[in-house]
Parts: C-alpha cells; structure tokens; sequence
C-alpha cells in the first residue's frame, strides 16, 4: 500500500502503520572520531488499524492486521561538535505474511512484501 487511504465501490477505508521493532546495531566503521557507519539487522511487529465508510447498501467494519517484519538497516553519523552529530539512516525489511485489506472477499489494498524508509535526525551523545 503506497498511501495510507483506499477506497472501492464499497466504500472508503484508512489504515494507520505501526512498526514495533527489536534488533541489534554495531559499530561498522568510524574514522578520526568524526565519521561513524552503524549497521544491524532485527525482527518486529507491524501493526495496521483499519477504519472503513460503506458506501450506501454495505455494512463498514473496523479491523486491524498485522504481520512479523524482518529487517536490515544501516547510518551514517557525521559529528558536528564533542555531543552532537547528524544521523541519516536507512531501512529496509520484508513482511510476512504479507497485510491484505478484502472488502467482502475482494483485495482492495496491500501492504507490500518488501518495504523501506529514512531518516535525518541529530544526536545527542559522548561518543
């Protein structure tokens, strides 16, 4: 599912993504203090909520699904002074089994197989 929003002649659905992980981070590279790679790989939750509007003439039901995650991910720190770096990381990972969204027995949304993310951020740190 590229968008969080689907919709069909039956009528309008959204889901909510939760991703709830556990996994283990190394230290991959560092030079002169300054530059740091980590690396890691783990295992998770993924949780969907569902709500749903019927169009006229259907019932609209509430659901959620959800589905084991496996991952691997990788960032880059750049550090700007002795406690503060920029973070930028990646993330990519596969579901099983994978989240389907049916309006009666009809598949009207999936969340795919595979997926992946970023993120900027900063961090705070004695490293």
């Amino acid at each position: 599912m590229s968008r969080n929003d689907f919709s069909a002649a039956e009528g309008r659905g959204h889901a909510r993504a939760y991703l709830f992980e556990a996994g283990l981070h190394w230290l991959t590279w560092q030079s002169q203090a300054r530059f740091r790679i980590d690396t890691g790989a783990g295992a998770g939750l993924l949780w969907l909520p569902l709500r749903a509007d019927a169009a006229t003439g259907y019932l609209a039901k509430s659901d959620h699904l959800s589905a084991a995650v496996f991952f691997v991910n990788a960032a880059l720190s750049v550090k700007l002074s002795p406690t503060l770096a920029i973070r930028t990381a990646v993330l990519g990972g596969l579901t099983a089994p994978r989240p389907r969204v049916q309006f009666g027995t009809r598949e009207v949304a999936a969340w795919g197989r595979s997926f992946a993310t970023a993120a900027l951020g900063l961090e705070l740190g004695f490293w």
